[in-house]
């Protein structure tokens, strides 16, 4: 199937951002526009995210912007200089070099596209750790694959052939976001941001929560569900004052 591209037509949406929906078959594959969005800019003239949205899109090769459009910050990469340490007893994690400040893009979770059916029958399902949901048009729920049951898949709505259920996988090819750790007091957020295409295809962006210090291990929640899975757990060791204690 050919994914629907968004296009604007030579037109700067760095005050629209936030404007519109994701495509639908009956929108032509066009962002739908929505009218319960009072402030529709997603960035400030900095880069840096002004809050948490269920979706947002930024400028692309259709637009007239040049590269330093303020609403170009994904699409551009990473800009954080990373470094991936060994942890005590959690692996390996990542952290800043220099400081950063709250809406900061931080890094993409990239990987192999798959359909979830494809990731099932290559037995991805069993060890799913760096599977990340796509779910459907229900964009605003991204989040590491959940280990729950059939309860917990996106509405059956969103499910047609046209839009799967899809993920990104990880485990064989990725970027430094594979190695960021999960924390049940985070510093980092997920954010759908659309660039390319109109629908079905975002890019999972991780983003500062707030101000984040030089050195400071960068971590998010990955929205595991506790007592998701019969008769197995895994005990969380992010050490937060609030931790949740298992990871599902």
């Amino acid at each position: 199937e050919r994914l629907p591209r968004a296009d604007w037509e030579g037109r700067c949406i760095k005050l629209e951002a936030c404007a519109f929906l994701p495509a639908t078959d009956e929108s032509d594959g066009k962002p739908i526009r929505r009218d319960d969005v009072a402030d529709s800019a997603a960035y400030n003239t900095e880069g840096c995210l002004l809050r948490a949205r269920d979706n947002l899109f930024e400028c692309n090769g259709s637009s007239s912007c040049s590269q330093r459009c303020y609403n170009r910050v994904v699409g551009r990469g990473v800009r954080a200089e990373l470094q991936v340490f060994k942890t005590v007893g959690r692996g390996w994690g990542v952290r800043s070099q220099k400081p950063l400040s709250a809406g900061s893009f931080i890094c993409e979770y990239t990987g192999e596209m798959l359909l979830d059916s494809d990731a099932e029958a290559a037995g991805l399902a069993v060890d799913d750790s760096y599977l990340f949901n796509l779910d459907g048009e229900e964009k605003g729920k991204v989040s590491k694959r959940r280990r729950a049951g059939q309860g917990d898949r996106p509405h059956a709505a969103a499910l047609t052939a046209d839009n799967p259920e899809m993920c990104v996988d990880a485990s064989r090819i990725g970027s430094v976001a594979r190695f960021v750790n999960h924390c049940c007091e985070p510093n980092l957020f997920v954010q759908s941001v659309f660039v390319e295409f109109s629908r079905r295809v975002h890019r999972i962006a991780l983003f500062a929560a707030r101000d984040i210090v030089p050195y400071e291990e960068l971590t998010y929640d990955y929205g595991y569900v506790v007592g998701s899975v019969k008769n197995k757990s895994l005990q969380c060791l992010c050490g937060a004052q609030s931790c949740r204690g298992y990871l599902f």
